[in-house]
């Protein structure tokens, strides 16, 4: 008698699910039942939250929008079909594998850079000749994801406080919030952090005695209201303004402080939440007004891939040493922006993790 050799249908999920992305893409072409299959709730979730085995990095350049991977080695780009009326665009937030982008004209859209698939957000309801900071994230309460939008007056004299919309991706509004307790830095290096259900801004706030102080903004994306975070007690305050970038390295809330000794500083917050937890990490390179941002660790966590002045590099720990990233085996291209991203099947339009 043969021996029955069909794979339980639980297995061949989990298997599926340890797939990349883009794999899981081209093997839904294939079959109807495998499309179906590929496309429930419980398998997006199962490989969203499969730990990637390689990293994976998003750029924008001057004429299109890439994802590059296997950084590591024998790196290679693809280019995603995304042609808005304009060629300069930037990314606002990412998440679980959704990019929120912005276009010149101040178009929004959520893409999914494997899926290709693209949801333009409408305007919001406010008046929008003001300046902006954008945030995007997971409510995992509510199980919804959330495009926030922080408007504010120039110049920054007049100490306006930020006027906040909320825009629920899964049910298609904007609905307007509390405003926020605090004044916006005029930090070049404005980009949000999304961790935790929270999305983080380097802000001011204002004391009684009308002195301000600098500090980080995060807004809670069930509550829909703000909460103050310090900032480590040894960072050079007055160099938050210019840089000083917020970002997520390693899971953790962490502030990058380039300077002009050619030492930089990574603070890290190791326990989410509590001031004392902030852990610094010096290393050494002239990344001073270069725009410097750490994008993850590799190789055991002896590299750090780094964003810095339009390029990709590695920075080795014991050898304190630099080298380019080689993408394509050719020339280096020059990036505007990088961001860390995680491929995953989540469609933008639907706008959660549970709804089928």
């Amino acid at each position: 008698m043969a021996a029955n050799t069909t794979i339980p249908h639980d297995i061949m999920l989990d298997i599926f699910s340890r797939l990349p992305a883009k794999s899981i893409c081209r093997f839904k072409c294939l079959s109807k039942v495998w499309s179906r299959m590929f496309s429930t709730t419980y398998f997006v979730n199962s490989q969203l939250h499969r730990k990637p085995d390689e990293e994976s990095v998003i750029v924008i350049s001057r004429e299109n929008i890439q994802t590059i991977d296997n950084i590591q080695l024998n790196a290679v780009s693809r280019t995603i079909d995304f042609k808005p009326s304009h060629d300069w665009f930037r990314i606002l937030g990412s998440c679980d594998g959704l990019i929120l982008l912005q276009t010149f004209e101040c178009r929004v859209f959520l893409i999914n850079p494997v899926t290709v698939e693209i949801l333009e957000v409408p305007p919001a309801t406010e008046n929008r000749i003001r300046t902006y900071k954008y945030g995007f994230g997971y409510d995992p309460c509510n199980d919804e994801y959330k495009i926030v939008e922080a408007r504010y007056s120039m110049p920054f004299v007049e100490k306006s406080k930020m006027a906040v919309e909320v825009y629920n991706v899964k049910h298609g509004f904007w609905k307007r919030v509390e405003d926020s307790p605090f004044i916006p830095c005029p930090t070049r290096n404005s980009h949000s952090a999304f961790l935790n259900g929270k999305i983080h801004w380097l802000v001011e706030k204002t004391v009684e005695a009308g002195d301000d102080y600098s500090t980080i903004a995060a807004f809670d994306l069930a509550s829909e209201a703000f909460k103050e975070i310090a900032l480590p007690s040894g960072i050079s305050l007055n160099r938050i303004i210019w840089q000083c970038k917020l970002v997520v390295f390693e899971g953790c809330l962490c502030i990058v402080e380039s300077k002009s000794n050619s030492e930089n500083d990574i603070w890290s917050m190791k326990q989410y939440g509590v001031a004392e937890s902030w852990i610094k990490y010096t290393f050494f390179g002239d990344f001073f007004g270069k725009n410097l941002k750490p994008l993850c660790s590799i190789e055991d966590g002896d590299e750090i891939l780094l964003s810095s002045l339009n390029k990709l590099q590695f920075y080795n720990l014991n050898e304190l040493s630099l080298r380019d990233a080689v993408i394509d085996a050719g020339p280096h291209t020059v990036y505007e922006e990088a961001w860390p991203f995680v491929g995953s099947i989540l469609s933008p339009s639907v706008g959660s993790r549970l709804s089928e």
